[in-house]
């Protein structure tokens, strides 16, 4: 893999910029942006236009994939004949693996268009049960 490209910002007339620089961390952004150089994306969408296009179903952009390990581990010990206690531990997001949102798509705002700005699940959690059972 080559080096990581820092994205470009492309800005028209005033000051004015085009778009992604958002998610540059180096100019004040406060996200990741997933494409190298937003503007260049940015330029190949246009709005939808009713008179040439058709009707469109859902899933035409395709957003991250989601998964999730969740791990239960329980021990249950007979006390007597008539009671058991019974220990239990569960791992939420057990390998604590990150699922970021989908990424912003908006052509209104132009400056976030790319950026990645929050996380889809929730970091690792685990909790511990006992149980007397009769």
């Amino acid at each position: 893999m080559g080096a990581p490209t820092k994205p470009v910002e492309v800005t028209a007339g005033a000051g004015v910029s085009l778009g992604g620089t958002n998610g540059d961390p180096a100019t004040g952004g406060s996200g990741i942006n997933i494409f190298s150089n937003p503007q260049a994306v940015l330029a190949d969408f246009r709005p939808i236009q009713i008179s040439e296009d058709t009707r469109s179903a859902r899933g035409v952009l395709r957003g991250f994939p989601y998964w999730n390990f969740d791990l239960s581990l329980a021990k249950r010990t007979l006390v007597t004949d008539r009671f058991a206690i019974l220990f239990s531990a569960d791992f939420l997001n057990a390998f604590n693996h990150v699922v970021f949102n989908d990424p912003t798509l908006s052509m209104q705002d132009p400056a976030s268009f790319g950026v990645i700005s929050s996380q889809a699940n929730n970091p690792r959690a685990i909790q511990f049960g006992l149980r007397l059972e009769f």
